[in-house]
């Protein structure tokens, strides 16, 4: 039988463009390749997960106390919602390892472009990691980010060092930014 989780799973890799069998990119650990799914299911907390690694391919890694994790990203099968303490309701589709700051998406497509070192023309940066997965698996060179303000890291005020890294190394000629509210 199949869980609502496997469910949500299935709806959104089909939405994006992937299969089961496409569904997977390679991330280095500490220099060993793994094929490792571009979403993938976290039961515990009812979630697609979304692991990040950096422009050239090595896992996004961040620290836990003394132990070293593998950053990811959960987007909620049922976003989450509660009152601020003027009675506003929120909504949660996302969450992150508390206090990990900023990371950018890199796609399986940017980190290709990002080895073989050559000029893209455009850059896109979309809100969301599931369009960013759709936008890759269209053909476009394109990264996501949480949302607008996460497109700088706030204690340094600078541009994400993953954007700057892809600036410096792709030199795209042109930048296209895709900000709308957040429905992936």
């Amino acid at each position: 039988m199949i869980t609502a989780l496997q469910e949500y799973y299935n709806k959104r890799i089909k939405e994006v463009g992937l299969t089961k069998e496409t569904n997977k990119r390679i991330i280095s650990f500490e220099g060993r390749p793994q094929s490792v799914p571009i979403i993938g299911i976290n039961e515990k907390s009812d979630a697609l997960s979304i692991p990040y690694c950096d422009p050239s391919g090595d896992a996004a890694m961040y620290q836990e106390g003394n132990k070293t994790k593998l950053f990811e990203r959960l987007r909620y099968r049922v976003p989450r919602t509660w009152k601020d303490s003027e009675g506003k309701e929120k909504t949660q589709r996302y969450s992150q390892p508390p206090r990990t700051g900023v990371y950018t998406y890199m796609t399986p497509g940017i980190v290709e472009a990002y080895k073989k070192a050559g000029k893209i023309e455009t850059l896109f940066i979309v809100e969301g990691e599931l369009k960013a997965i759709a936008g890759d698996i269209a053909g476009l060179n394109i990264i996501g980010i949480g949302g607008i303000q996460n497109i700088k890291d706030k204690e340094n005020n600078q541009i994400d060092y993953y954007i700057t890294l892809i600036m410096e190394r792709l030199t795209p000629a042109e930048f296209n930014l895709q900000m709308q509210q957040n429905s992936d």
